[in-house]
């Protein structure tokens, strides 16, 4: 594979699609019009200059509107949030649901009327355990009555589904604060606390400033104790969260001792178009398809196309350890990057082979257990939706493609992994694959997983959704066990209309009466993608 000298952010909230990048600035000021959506794009605080050649999800809102505005009120650009873009409203804890964040009520954590709402952890860390307040519009969670009183100045996630978690801003970066927030149980639970605590005391107990914090969090940065600024979020979150991303270790100086930080530049804070679609000038410029990504021309590539279009979500939905461990940090980042020729960090370009090891230097280092997939002959494309650069990057893709693999997920983020060793794995015939933007819309509102609205198979365009079955039948229908079952039936499905014949099929196969909302027993999903990994809590979400 070649190199390229070049930083680029390549993520995805479980599975990303079609053109998104426009053609012409904006010219309006990004409203912020609620938590999620609205236009809203937030800027962040970089340090470091962004990737060159980004220009921002705005840019592509006036070409185009509709994929802009469903990926504005999407997953993608819902991860973090500021307090000083978006305001109080990101907080979404509020264990008692009187409408009033937890913060405002100043909750502690070592009062015995907490005792419902926190887990055990928490409750062990009394007599010093978190508690949170608010003060002259700023947030804080304190480590205890005498541990340091850190400001809260982002969250990561509250969108209804899982959790919600708290960053505090140190230095020149961020650290995800020990308390974590579940929104399905309205309870609160610890995270990583053993970074924060020592031994139930708190390990920072002086004045939030940077010259009393920074030494101390560089003092942890060691081989033995492998925490502090190794863990801050720039060095083992950021380049699976932000769009056109750089990185790159700095010294500064706190109160005379000589930190070193891993620091960060970017073009957007969160998900960002050009995150799945690549840097997006040369074609706001041009307006010309080929100089932008768009992960579907990879499918007039067959079996290998597939995998690089499912490898644009991939790269970030996976767990794989990437492999740059930044001068002067005791821990690698948690992301694909590796070094360049030059000694900068690069990020793979959307569709890249993150896990190919025939070139000696892929982006993550995943299990050595490997499953061969076939060899594929790949000489290019001229599909006009192929960037310039597509040839020499891609060409020989699928020669040696080795995927680790693994018995089951343990944790999130892992839905490459499965998706790559199930029955839709990229192994098979092209025309028996599907993509993962074939059940899934990047460019759609969230709620449910952003699963497709529609699905237009043999003519027959069909209502979808997981939890009636029509996502999966749309597919399936007129086949195996489901040949009795027509596209048409399932169209009627998608339309509240269940026909006895279908609802026949899906019973024998299930020995449960159809009813995929109800019981939910006779839904496909039930049994083909059972919840295996924890995130928050191990419960039906």
């Amino acid at each position: 594979m070649k190199r390229f000298g070049v930083h680029i952010a390549c993520v995805g909230v479980f599975l990303l699609a079609s053109l998104v990048a426009g053609c012409g600035t904006s010219g309006q000021k990004e409203g912020q019009v609620g938590i999620i959506g609205g236009g809203t794009v937030q800027k962040g605080d970089p340090v470091l200059a962004g990737a060159s050649g980004y220009v921002g999800s705005a840019a592509c809102r006036n070409c185009h509107p509709n994929q802009f505005d469903g990926w504005s009120k999407s997953l993608h650009n819902a991860p973090l949030k500021t307090v000083a873009e978006l305001g109080e409203a990101i907080f979404v804890n509020d264990a008692n649901k009187n409408g009033v964040n937890d913060f405002k009520e100043n909750l502690d954590f070592n009062s015995a009327s907490t005792d419902n709402i926190i887990n055990a952890t928490l409750k062990g860390l009394r007599p010093n355990a978190p508690m949170l307040s608010y003060t002259a519009g700023k947030f804080y969670i304190q480590l205890g009555p005498t541990g340091t009183k850190f400001e809260v100045q982002r969250t990561q996630g509250g969108n209804g589904l899982w959790k919600q978690r708290y960053h505090t801003k140190i230095g020149r970066g961020y650290y995800i604060l020990p308390v974590q927030y579940n929104e399905k149980t309205n309870q609160y639970v610890n995270y990583n606390e053993g970074n924060w605590y020592l031994a139930g005391a708190p390990r920072f107990s002086g004045a939030y400033t940077d010259d009393n914090l920074m030494p101390l969090l560089n003092a942890l940065n060691n081989g033995t104790d492998k925490k502090g600024t190794a863990l801050s979020w720039e060095n083992r979150c950021s380049g699976c969260h932000q769009t056109g991303m750089t990185l790159e270790a700095q010294t500064t100086n706190y109160a005379g001792t000589p930190v070193v930080e891993a620091v960060s530049g970017y073009s957007e804070l969160n998900i960002g178009c050009e995150a799945c679609h690549g840097p997006g000038a040369a074609h706001v410029a041009s307006r010309n398809p080929s100089d932008i990504v768009n992960p579907k021309g990879f499918l007039a590539l067959g079996v290998a196309g597939i995998r690089q279009a499912n490898m644009v979500c991939g790269s970030c939905h996976s767990r794989g350890e990437g492999r740059v461990t930044l001068a002067g940090m005791s821990l690698d980042t948690e992301f694909p990057s590796r070094f360049g020729d030059g000694g900068e960090v690069e990020f793979p370009r959307p569709g890249a082979n993150v896990v190919d090891n025939s070139a000696g230097n892929p982006f993550v280092n995943l299990n050595t257990a490997s499953a061969y997939y076939g060899v594929v002959a790949v000489k290019g494309s001229t599909d006009p939706v192929v960037p310039s650069w597509y040839s020499d990057l891609y060409n020989g893709f699928g020669y040696t493609y080795n995927f680790p693999t693994y018995t089951a997920s343990k944790q999130h983020h892992q839905q490459w992994t499965d998706l790559e060793q199930g029955p839709h794995g990229s192994d098979k015939a092209a025309s028996d694959e599907v993509t993962c933007f074939s059940c899934h819309d990047p460019h759609k509102a969230a709620g449910d997983h952003q699963i497709r609205s529609t699905v237009t198979e043999d003519g027959v365009t069909i209502n979808t959704q997981n939890d009636d079955d029509t996502l999966c039948l749309s597919c399936h229908a007129e086949s195996g066990i489901f040949s009795s079952v027509t596209k048409v039936m399932v169209r009627s499905l998608g339309n509240g209309v269940v026909d006895p014949a279908l609802s026949a099929a899906v019973t024998a196969h299930t020995h449960h009466p159809f009813d995929p909302t109800g019981t939910k027993a006779s839904r496909c999903s039930g049994c083909h993608l059972p919840k295996t990994a924890q995130s928050a809590i191990t419960k039906d979400l």
